[in-house]
């Protein structure tokens, strides 16, 4: 009996481990439609602008419009749009011109163009 008590809590033990892992790195990506206003007055590290994506449904806090810092180059003409996989981050960029919230600040892990300008 002690072993079966013993193996059952080694389970349930392990159980909880698993379930607490955090190695879903997905979990905190949104998926995200929107078209490209263009550029805008942020400078990112690799010298270039970032992108302005007006979103076609907002995000939690009312969000309309994010700035992506690593868009690729072959989605960045204005009007194009995008299906993009997103997570907040200020990572890429360097300084900007005008004053942005943080909260606008993303950076891309897949991009999918859906209609191109």
């Amino acid at each position: 009996m002690k072993n079966i008590a013993f193996t059952l809590l080694f389970f349930l033990i392990e159980l909880s481990f698993i379930s607490c892992s955090n190695d879903d790195d997905s979990a905190s990506l949104i998926e995200v439609l929107g078209v490209v206003v263009g550029s805008v007055s942020c400078n990112t590290e690799n010298n270039g602008r970032a992108i302005g994506i007006e979103l076609s449904e907002p995000l939690d806090s009312n969000i309309e419009m994010i700035i992506i810092s690593n868009l690729p180059n072959e989605f960045k003409d204005e009007g194009n749009i995008l299906k993009l996989d997103i997570e907040q981050s200020q990572e890429g960029f360097t300084n900007c011109v005008a004053v942005f919230s943080s909260d606008i600040m993303y950076r891309v892990s897949s991009t999918q163009l859906i209609s191109k300008n």
